[in-house]
């Protein structure tokens, strides 16, 4: 199952730019703090 979660990850992620300008990739948290789940990747 790891394996699953990592070869096809289901979390939300957004763009965000930093300091130096480079863009990041960084997970997206729900008020409760729980991860975000991507509808459009459990659909695929």
């Amino acid at each position: 199952m790891d394996y699953l979660m990592s070869a096809f990850p289901v979390h939300l992620h957004s763009i965000h730019s930093g300091v130096d300008g480079e863009e990041r990739s960084e997970p997206v948290f729900d008020a409760d703090g729980s991860p975000v789940i991507s509808q459009e990747a459990v659909a695929f």
